[in-house]
């Protein structure tokens, strides 16, 4: 049986994690190209679509920007088939940021009618909703869903720089959120969390404190943590984990954009959409649990971002086909040929 319970990220086990290295660097006798099978997810008369979350089932959950470039909620089905807008009730913006494999709930941000940011879960079925606000944060972004209702995401503390993880449970028949667990990687400045797994295995990113800014992908299993290095030279960012320990991220331009930029990563996709959508030079890479690296780009694109996979191994992200912030942003849906 698959462990969906909420392990303790106290303070005092994180001293005691272990950092461990699992790839110094891509090498090509582990490198491949990726055989994918590329669909583009545009919602219809969109500026911007944006592919976040990917179900078992291969329903995707994103954001797309309306002609104002204000943000909304969307589902495409296996067929193809769009449910558009998909927001909380009352907010005046949406953005769906992932979805739980079995296609029930959705997690992301949303501002309320004062204007003020929250993050929330969403039931699909009635669009039931619970707000989730990391105590005393200035700005709280879940980012993705499990089958056992572990949530997890990024906080920022008030002084609206600094990023800390966090895990949070909600019991989904009465969408009651439970009590929130940071999560703060040993030694790291910064710390986020961006997808799990149904065995609680989490990934994301995370900044070394006292050395040269740079981001380095983390995986959290079991109480311990390993180090991700898909880049020699940083900059990894880690947006997804499957149940086989498949990971899916990127490497380029994101880590000093996101270091200019704190709020990027922490979701404020409703201040400003370029801040999200600005990324040039980003290359998406599958790593597999034995270290096999695997490149997931569209061909001719300025930059791939893949966020999500599933079981089946499908991928989900968008992609910018122009350079500049937000030019000509499509979501996409890879689905293995092989």
């Amino acid at each position: 049986m698959k462990n969906t319970i909420n392990r303790p990220f106290t303070v005092a086990r994180w001293a005691v994690l272990a950092l461990s290295l699992l790839l110094a660097g891509v090498q090509a006798a582990r490198a491949q190209t990726s055989k994918l099978s590329f669909t583009k997810i545009d919602v219809l008369n969109a500026a911007f679509t944006l592919g976040q979350g990917v179900a078992s089932d291969g329903t995707v959950a994103g954001t797309y920007y309306d002609q104002s470039f204000v943000p909304h909620g969307f589902l495409r089905s296996p067929t193809g088939v769009f449910t558009n807008p998909v927001d909380v009730p009352k907010s005046t913006a949406t953005a769906i940021l992932g979805i739980d494999p079995p296609g029930q709930f959705v997690v992301g941000a949303y501002l309320d009618s004062a204007g003020n940011q929250h993050g929330f879960v969403m039931r699909l079925s009635d669009k039931g909703f619970a707000t989730i606000d990391f105590p005393g944060a200035f700005l709280t972004v879940p980012f993705d869903m499990n089958s056992g209702g572990q949530i997890v995401g990024a906080h920022l503390d008030s002084d609206g720089i600094t990023h800390h993880g966090f895990s949070v449970p909600v019991v989904e028949a009465s969408l009651s959120i439970g009590t929130f667990q940071s999560i703060d990687l040993p030694s790291a400045a910064w710390t986020a969390a961006f997808g799990v797994n149904d065995y609680g295995d989490i990934v994301g990113f995370y900044v070394p404190a006292n050395s040269p800014p740079q981001c380095h992908s983390y995986r959290l299993s079991g109480g311990n943590v390993t180090t991700l290095r898909v880049s020699s030279g940083g900059g990894d960012l880690a947006n997804g984990i499957n149940d086989a320990g498949n990971v899916v991220g990127s490497i380029g331009s994101a880590c000093p954009f996101l270091l200019a930029n704190p709020a990027a990563s922490g979701g404020l996709f409703f201040r400003s959409p370029s801040i999200v959508l600005g990324l040039v030079s980003v290359h998406g890479y599958l790593l597999a649990r034995d270290g096999t690296v695997t490149a997931v780009n569209l061909p001719g694109v300025q930059s791939t971002q893949p966020n999500r996979i599933n079981s089946s191994g499908m991928i989900v992200g968008f992609y910018n086909t122009a350079p500049g912030p937000g030019s000509m942003t499509h979501g996409f849906l890879a689905v293995p040929t092989q």
